[in-house]
């Protein structure tokens, strides 16, 4: 067994990204630093920038805040309005796009990335505000460059029982002649997909385009998870109608109007989609979805999984599927793939025999493996602290870094091992299951919305307040 130790500040900057590619830096196997606090946020967030910094987004208690970790031994922080919070970021050149919420509705907002780095004396925090009569929430996004542009594409939902509106009439609601309103209930909701071309901070003029996926009486889809691939961007969700999961296939450059006219795939799933999808790109145009599924045991009890799909977007086809007993009800947090590895990481409270229930694991999933009955997936949770993690992000080649609110670490991919920062559960076997066939059918009238989505941009300066991290717990 290794030994856990306290490392000297000076080391700090290994702690979390040491890049093999950059010379002379030294990997650990395990790290992790923490900002001075240790609150665990189940919306942190943390996304690659490079080789040698990483990019998170935490709650310090009174603001969001957006900073840079790096190998200055800094924390970098752009300090966001204090009602704005993020569901989701995403970097591309210079520029950091997220979406989240504030008290004037759902936003998309902008920081450059290079007001992190000197000369930089202030980060410009832009916000750009959604029409609230069209969608009350924005969860998802990716960005990508455009030609000499930037295309932003989010998902949301316009949920009723929040905001009411004549415009969208729901159908599952009860008139109360006691109170003359009408009372909507949760499935009252439509999946929104906001197309936007930008150029940094700028939104191109006339160029938001979006669409609601369902409309009131004969087609119910719900959109949980859009990914971005070498050549096409990605939409998963329920479609309710077929019991089955649904895959749009939209080309990067066309988004709505090959949402709008292209195909919709979908796969027979009746127990899949019991939580939303959180998925991720592979190689080339595959990607990887998971979500909260069901099973019946031999004894015909229901139990509960995690439920992973492998789609091919030249094919459409579902070519790998496996199965993640849970022993317990929770929901994926996150989805992660290791290229040169083949490894795919979930990360997801799961309950493991003999250990206690719902650990905060990361599991080390191989999405090729169709070994029957089963392969034993390496997986491991975080000790020292008992902290849970919620968001991932890969590193370099063989090594990702994990966020969990004012705290991270770094894992390597192999090996995985039991010592005083971590455990390792070596008895989490995951199951081959049936693919599905690929059905398409004819694409609804999407509900297309006419009006100006994106307007009233404001611009907050936050003037850098920077810090040094502390470190914790290192395995060489």
């Amino acid at each position: 067994m290794k030994k856990k130790f306290l490392f000297p500040l000076m080391l700090l900057g290994y702690w979390i990204l040491s890049p093999d590619s950059v010379s002379g830096q030294t990997y650990y196997e395990f790290a992790s630093a923490y900002t001075g606090s240790k609150t665990a946020q189940s919306s942190a967030l943390i996304r690659r920038v490079n080789a040698s910094s990483a990019l998170v987004y935490y709650h310090d208690g009174s603001q969001g805040i957006i900073a840079m970790v790096d190998l200055s031994l800094n924390l970098k922080k752009a300090y966001l309005p204090s009602d704005c919070k993020v569901n989701d970021m995403r970097i591309t050149g210079d520029n950091i796009y997220f979406c989240g919420s504030s008290n004037s509705g759902p936003v998309i907002g902008h920081i450059k990335l290079s007001d992190y780095y000197p000369p930089s004396t202030t980060r410009h925090v832009t916000l750009y505000y959604a029409r609230t009569d069209y969608v009350t929430h924005l969860n998802r996004l990716v960005a990508y460059n455009y030609g000499t542009q930037q295309k932003v594409v989010a998902i949301g939902r316009f949920l009723y029982t929040e905001h009411p509106d004549p415009a969208f009439n729901c159908p599952y609601y009860n008139y109360n002649p006691e109170t003359g309103t009408n009372e909507y209930y949760n499935n009252c909701q439509r999946t929104v997909i906001i197309e936007a071309n930008f150029s940094g901070s700028t939104l191109t003029s006339g160029s938001d385009k979006y669409v609601a996926t369902n409309d009131e009486t004969s087609h119910l889809e719900i959109i949980s998870e859009v990914i971005e691939t070498d050549n096409h961007v990605a939409f998963v969700g329920t479609y309710v109608n077929q019991n089955a999961t649904v895959v749009h296939r939209c080309g990067k450059n066309t988004v709505i109007d090959n949402f709008v006219n292209g195909g919709l795939y979908w796969y027979y799933t009746p127990d899949e989609g019991n939580s939303v999808y959180h998925g991720c790109a592979m190689k080339g145009d595959t990607i990887a979805v998971a979500s909260l599924s069901s099973y019946y045991d031999g004894a015909g009890v229901q139990q509960f999984s995690t439920n992973v799909r492998v789609f091919d977007l030249a094919s459409m086809d579902n070519t790998q599927a496996q199965q993640v007993p849970l022993n317990t009800k929770t929901e994926p947090y996150d989805l992660m793939y290791m290229p040169e590895k083949g490894r795919l990481v979930l990360l997801q409270d799961i309950c493991v025999t003999p250990y206690l229930c719902d650990q905060n694991l990361f599991v080390h999933m191989e999405p090729y493996n169709n070994t029957t009955p089963f392969y034993t997936a390496k997986c491991w949770y975080e000790v020292n602290w008992s902290k849970p993690f919620f968001s991932l992000s890969r590193l370099g080649d063989d090594h990702y870094l994990a966020a969990g609110g004012e705290y991270w670490c770094m894992k390597s991919i192999v090996p995985v091992t039991s010592n005083t920062c971590y455990k390792h559960t070596p008895f989490l076997d995951v199951y081959p299951i049936s693919t599905q066939t690929t059905n398409s059918t004819s694409v609804p009238t999407y509900f297309l919305l006419s009006p100006i989505f994106l307007s009233g941009s404001q611009t907050y300066p936050s003037s850098p307040r920077d810090e040094h991290i502390n470190s914790v717990c290192t395995i060489p």
